[in-house]
């Protein structure tokens, strides 16, 4: 685990044989507890005396408290870092799996508005117009966060072998190949009603 510890595996797979090794170490250390508390319980009776073998055990449990420290802290340390990536790689397929039904709620809510008759009342018109322009709008305003997750899973993929990420770069291709045909879509729509109403005003 030490060795291993200026690089976490991306891969959640990986991530999983990390930590079920942190663990066991993890029971290691928590079984030399008891160990160390007693060497320090008999340590002390010997450390108020003033003889040269008291001062060196003295020394000696120093320098093993202050070792067994920096193992706490290590721990401590690796703890939050085997952590973070397993939340945040989870965290980003959540995220792409919200996307897609997101695109999805996006698509329905256009074919919704078709067929755009040309020749209905103007207000039914209108209406259309200013539902498709809402879609259109969070369309554009969402298209920067889903680049930013197309370049996140190349990266990662790059960088795994995990099936899973694989199955997560491929949706999330898909969720851009779809906004921009809906995008697209949308805006054709829009300018026809444009044309119309804009005519039908003079």
């Amino acid at each position: 685990i030490q060795s291993a510890h200026n690089y976490l595996p991306s891969d959640d797979s990986d991530l999983d044989l990390m930590a079920r090794e942190y663990k066991n170490f993890l029971e290691q250390v928590e079984s030399k507890k008891p160990n160390v508390l007693s060497i320090n319980m008999r340590g002390e009776k010997y450390i108020g005396t003033k003889s040269a073998r008291a001062r060196q055990l003295g020394g000696k449990l120093q320098n093993m408290n202050r070792r067994w420290e920096l193992i706490l802290s290590w721990v401590a340390e690796v703890q939050r870092d085997l952590q973070m990536p397993q939340i945040e790689y989870q965290e980003l397929l959540l995220t792409i799996d919200d996307y897609h039904l997101w695109v999805e709620n996006i698509e329905t809510k256009i074919r919704h508005c078709e067929p755009i008759n040309l020749s209905a009342n103007e207000s039914a018109l209108w209406e259309k117009y200013s539902r498709l322009g809402e879609l259109h709008a969070d369309i554009i305003h969402n298209e920067e966060k889903v680049l930013e997750l197309k370049e996140t899973a190349d990266w990662l993929l790059r960088n795994t072998d995990g099936s899973e990420m694989s199955t997560a770069r491929d949706k999330i291709y898909i969720v851009h190949k779809r906004m921009q045909s809906l995008q697209h879509l949308a805006s054709a729509y829009i300018t026809s009603l444009e044309n119309k109403l804009l005519t039908s005003s003079r």
